[in-house]
């Protein structure tokens, strides 16, 4: 898991995710969600009124699969990276896409997709987790087995592409 110091996050939440037993913890900059991390860590309530709405819209997308986040981001990464987390952002909900379709849109290798979903700063707001691989689900967050496999199929699940996930 990543950072475990609750003091870096402005609010650190639970979720409904089976097969991860920690939280999701929430760095705000200037009104902006900057990272969403999967930490070890006790529950760190919204104390204002932007991170309140953060933690209602992860809740909201837990509910509602089809929830559209409207929160803005603050994305730190190379040219190449942000123009990929744009087009993931374009994935509807209910529907995958291989590394090598969006690396065809961006006349690119998969393997350079895989890197910016692996350092993709905001899960879920940016669903990285919906770019699999051409025979099988590929990775997540840098991983192709344990827990974070397990994030990426629930959430694969939720969405209603589980055909992938056993």
């Amino acid at each position: 898991m990543n950072k475990t110091d609750n003091d870096i996050y402005s609010l650190v939440m639970k979720t409904p995710i089976t097969g991860f037993d920690g939280m999701l913890g929430v760095c705000i900059e200037n009104d902006c969600v900057s990272s969403i991390d999967f930490v070890e860590s006790d529950i760190k309530p919204a104390t204002t009124v932007f991170a309140r709405k953060v933690e209602s819209q992860l809740n909201a997308y837990f509910e509602n699969p089809a929830y559209k986040f409207s929160v803005p981001v603050s994305l730190k990464g190379t040219a190449f990276r942000e123009r990929v987390w744009t087009i993931l952002r374009t994935i509807p909900s209910g529907e995958t896409r291989c590394y090598g379709e969006v690396a065809k849109e961006l006349d690119s290798s998969a393997r350079a997709i895989g890197g910016a979903c692996r350092h993709n700063p905001v899960p879920f707001i940016i669903p990285c987790h919906r770019v699999i691989a051409q025979t099988g689900l590929g990775g997540y967050s840098g991983e192709t087995d344990g827990w974070k496999m397990k994030i990426k199929c629930w959430l694969l699940a939720h969405e209603s592409e589980d055909r992938h996930c056993s």
